[in-house]
């Protein structure tokens, strides 16, 4: 519903019956008599009178249609309720009363054409609007509030005295039309703003600087040279492994350093060795930017007294006073190599060549990091006693293809840039130090380049394996074919053997020419990945690092661990498809263990397995059910079609059984709803989705990494991840283990049938 008044501040009787005085004129109280359907199509307008439509039906000149049905008198005379979701109010308002934010039911809210000079922060309390007009009014400002109502898809400031935008309105990722026409805005503005798909851009640029402002007083997008570089002369602060992904200590000497000033308008990176009018201030750079200031520094030399010399190199002077993100999509050694690259660097030296294909600048952030997460006891060992334990983490990193501004809207270019987000990755990696590393959403190229160089300087190897599709493709385009990896500490595990599942070629097997089976699972080509370890007597070695005597009978060195990585299927849609390639992991899984423990000599019951992955299915889908229980019914939901099928007999353990499908590794979850709310935080969903599953009779769980501090994804407003400070949409789970001894396991309780229980079929957003 709207309601109307006049020019002159009066209410319009045409529109509204109410009493008021000429006081209450300039602020918003009214009771409206309509009802409205406001068809949201790009517009804004006035009410129409019965005169002008019987039906109240008007088209604005850019299109949009608005309707509006006054009450009759007798509809009035009944009692009529309205239901309204639109307020417009116009004539000589100054103030807006504070009651109007209580009218979080609103999606539209028309304040064009008044005297406001301000609006208020609280606008922000109105959650459900989709479209406000502020045009024709006197704001010079806006509060940074308005980056909170994410619900808004039309944003009309036209008109107004607004020169700055604040940062925070690039957290409007569901806009598709801000009017900003008729403002002085200022030149850096509104040259982005009046590009082609300036609107978007402009957005889009004000989101990749929210996380980098230094307050909100630096709203302003431009780039003054000081005038004198003693006005601004702030401490010399000295890049630690803190302030620069990728530094490594063994690739600079201690007196190597990249001193930052903090100028107003932004960040000055600033070489003591180069005069002050060369100096670097510019808070975002392209890649040819970096790589020619890297080239004028000499990491080499020995710290000067600060003093500036006459000579200079070549410096950034040159070049735009914008850029539109912090790295290209390339890395600094693919730049280096391209012919522009070399022409223009020919005599760059091997070590600042090594610099640029190892570092990225990263801004500062001016959110604080999330707090260290804790570390939950399960159970306590005697640190005296020889148990042999290891920890083992599980993550999915989220492939480069799929960090796209389109998924991820909210979150700045620069730290979707997958050379942000890498040394993120592997900083968190070597921060939990976890003996087992399984990873999904790993880029063929990216193991080769990435993952593996760096993991095993610090004590591991790896296997990895693409996604089916792979095959199909040429070498350049199989590179960026994500898939699954696994990674380990030599000097605690011997690889005996490693094994790809390619969830298409056992549909393939299994299908006995089942239509179903061939048409809707075949064609997903998840994966998982096994490797078959022998455990060595270093994994007996306790925090203090000594190792315990123990008593050669009791001794698990050179007993097999079988670890699996998996990825399962993610469309919502499919939760057939999840649950049965969980079906075809188990099965498979169960055969490696058969073979592995007939060559070791135990039973297969007494074989230690995990299973790690993302499974992209809820606890309470069918595909967790199944994992955790060991049975699913054979008519659960989340089957569909394939409900109470033959065709999914040949992949259970007990054939027999008339009411559900079975499997024998008899699994345990490390990590569950009270310890662990999500595992995957988007903006469209947030839930666990990632597990780690081990056989409870031989591996003993003592520990699990805590929770993501919901308080300071609350505090610091985030609606979903990436971010910032977390690089994947994914939070990595880690969980402890003991290996449990043969002589020292208890066989289980057998195997329940559920019958025809079931939970609730699920569908998670991602890949």
């Amino acid at each position: 519903m709207a309601a109307a008044l006049t020019r002159n501040g009066r209410p319009n009787e045409r529109w509204t019956k109410i009493n008021r005085n000429e006081d209450e004129a300039n602020n918003l109280n009214t009771k409206s008599i309509m009802i409205t359907d406001y068809k949201d199509d790009n517009g804004v307008g006035m009410p129409v009178t019965k005169a002008e439509s019987h039906e109240g039906r008007k088209q604005l000149s850019n299109g949009m249609y608005r309707i509006h049905r006054v009450l009759t008198d007798d509809e009035v005379a009944q009692g009529k309720g309205t239901r309204w979701t639109e307020l417009e109010v116009h004539g000589n308002i100054r103030n807006i009363s504070p009651a109007l934010w209580e009218l979080r039911h609103l999606t539209a809210l028309f304040l064009n054409g008044n005297l406001l000079t301000r609006i208020p922060p609280q606008i922000s309390q109105l959650c459900n609007l989709t479209m406000l007009d502020l045009s024709h009014n006197k704001l010079r400002s806006l509060p940074a509030e308005l980056g909170d109502m994410i619900s808004l898809c039309h944003l009309y400031l036209n008109s107004n005295q607004i020169r700055v935008l604040p940062y925070e309105l690039g957290k409007l990722f569901r806009l598709q039309t801000l009017g900003l026409a008729g403002n002085p805005l200022s030149p850096d503005i509104s040259k982005i703003y009046h590009d082609v798909n300036g609107p978007q851009k402009l957005l889009q640029h004000l989101l990749d600087h929210l996380a980098t402002a230094e307050s909100e007083s630096s709203q302003e997008v431009q780039h003054e040279k000081p005038r004198n570089h003693k006005e601004y002369k702030p401490q010399k602060q000295y890049y630690t492994p803190n302030r620069y992904y990728g530094y490594s200590r063994s690739t600079f000497s201690p007196q190597d350093y990249f001193v930052q000033y903090t100028h107003p308008k932004g960040y000055i990176f600033y070489n003591p060795n180069i005069a002050w009018n060369e100096c670097y201030y510019r808070p975002s750079y392209t890649t040819e930017q970096l790589v020619r200031g890297l080239s004028n520094l000499n990491f080499c030399a020995q710290e000067t007294d600060g003093n500036a010399t006459s000579e200079s190199p070549n410096s950034l002077s040159s070049t735009s006073s914008l850029s539109t993100s912090y790295s290209s999509q390339y890395s600094f050694d693919d730049y280096l190599t391209t012919e522009q690259g070399a022409n223009n660097f020919p005599a760059i030296s091997a070590k600042t060549r090594k610099l640029c294909s190892e570092l990225f600048l990263v801004p500062e952030i001016n959110t604080a990091p999330p707090p260290d997460r804790q570390w939950i006891m399960i159970r306590h060992t005697d640190a005296e006693k020889p148990i042999a334990t290891f920890t083992v983490l599980c993550y999915n990193v989220l492939c480069d293809k799929y960090a796209t501004t389109n998924l991820y809207s909210y979150c700045p270019t620069w730290a979707l840039n997958w050379e942000y987000r890498k040394f993120a990755i592997l900083k968190e990696l070597q921060h939990y130090e976890a003996d087992i590393i399984t990873l999904q959403e790993v880029e063929t190229e990216q193991f080769r380049m990435t993952f593996l160089p760096k993991l095993e300087s610090l004590g591991y190897a790896g296997i990895f394996s693409p996604k089916s599709r792979a095959k199909t493709m040429n070498e350049e385009d199989r590179k960026y074919v994500d898939g699954c990896a696994i990674f380990w500490k030599t000097d605690k595990f011997e690889i005996e053997h490693e094994q790809l599942i390619e969830f298409t070629q056992v549909a393939i097997k299994k299908a006995q020419a089942h239509e179903n089976m061939l048409n809707r699972v075949m064609p997903r080509d998840n994966i998982a990945l096994v490797a078959v370890f022998k455990i060595k007597e270093t994994l007996y070695t306790n925090s203090a690092g000594h190792r315990p005597p123990m008593n050669p009978n009791e001794s698990v060195v050179g007993t097999p661990l079988i670890v699996c990585t998996a990825h399962i299927h993610w469309d919502p849609e499919f939760c057939d498809v999840k649950l049965i390639q969980s079906m075809m992991l188990a099965h498979e899984l169960n055969k490696i263990v058969e073979d592995v423990s007939e060559k070791h000599r135990i039973q297969p019951q007494q074989t230690p397995v995990l299973i790690c992955g993302d499974l992209n299915s809820l606890p309470d889908s069918g595909v967790f059910e199944y994992l955790s229980k060991g049975a699913v019914a054979k008519d659960h939901p989340d089957l569909k079609t394939f409900r109470d099928d033959p065709c999914l007999n040949r992949l259970s353990a007990n054939v027999d059984d008339p009411k559900s499908f079975s499997h024998a590794l008899r699994l345990d979850s490390a990590v569950d709803l009270s310890h662990m709310p999500f595992t995957n935080y988007t903006l469209e969903f947030r839930g666990m989705i990632d597990y780690i599953f081990a056989t409870q009779q031989s591996l003993a769980r003592l520990g699990i990494l805590g929770a993501l501090d919901m308080s300071w994804i609350q505090s610091n407003k985030i609606i979903g991840f990436p971010h910032p400070h977390v690089p994947s949409d994914h939070v990595p789970i880690m969980a402890q283990y003991a290996v449990i001894p043969t002589s020292y396991q208890r066989p289980l309780p057998p195997i329940q049938h559920y019958g025809t229980s079931h939970s609730s079929s699920f569908g998670a957003v991602g890949r």
